[in-house]
């Protein structure tokens, strides 16, 4: 099997684009350029990683080459939909695939933490975002980074989608302001830092970096 072959599965749907022995997916999302904006480290060497949300698999097949000694990708999807398990098999690949939702995390890791949280383009497709990040919170070490879109209204907290308002795709349904999502986080247990935010055309878009802020998130102090 060449990997050519793969890139040319009528039935996958091709959400990133990365390259593979000089061959190009067919995605729209740039991999390697968010990969670098995101600062992720050349060498994760004795790094544990979880991809929440990886669809095609290229942030976590990546975080593998770069020497995670372990990395679990995260999809809400079958494996096969995204082609993520063919990849896996052209490559050799060792990373495990966890269908869940990312409610269900906890759970499912049954109280395991990661090193290292990749959360890219979820936030907006969640209906109960601060639930999402809660999760995050419990299965994280110490490092996230997070992309999403950012809502383009700096006069508002966030901006709520009902319907098919944000890209004709109504799997979106937040977008937080910038202030908001660092508030957010901030509340959810993490200590956020801006690192890039752009105009991607439809949306605005952000991506933070982020640290456990403590042992217990802000919410349970504050909250009853």
């Amino acid at each position: 099997m060449e990997i050519q072959d793969v890139f040319e599965r009528p039935n996958i749907r091709w959400h990133q684009r990365f390259t593979i022995d000089g061959v190009t997916s067919p995605g729209y999302h740039d991999m390697d350029l968010l990969i670098s904006s995101a600062q992720v480290p050349d060498d994760l060497t004795s790094l544990s990683v979880l991809d929440v949300g990886t669809t095609n698999g290229a942030a976590a097949f990546e975080c593998e080459k770069r020497g995670a000694k372990e990395v679990i990708a995260v999809d809400i999807c079958q494996p096969n939909v995204f082609g993520f398990d063919l990849l896996a098999k052209f490559l050799n690949s060792q990373v495990q695939f966890l269908q869940s939702s990312i409610y269900q995390l906890p759970s499912k890791l049954q109280g395991r933490k990661f090193d290292f949280v990749i959360f890219w383009g979820v936030l907006y497709h969640l209906r109960h975002p601060l639930l999402g990040l809660d999760a995050l919170a419990q299965v994280s070490n110490d490092h996230l980074t997070l992309e999403t879109v950012i809502s383009s209204d700096s006069n508002t907290s966030a901006t709520f989608f009902r319907g098919t308002e944000l890209g004709n795709d109504g799997s979106n349904w937040w977008a937080p302001s910038e202030s908001c999502l660092s508030q957010m986080l901030s509340s959810s247990g993490f200590t956020p830092r801006l690192i890039k935010r752009w105009d991607a055309g439809i949306s605005k878009r952000a991506i933070m970096n982020c640290s456990l802020a403590g042992e217990l998130p802000e919410y349970l102090y504050e909250g009853y």
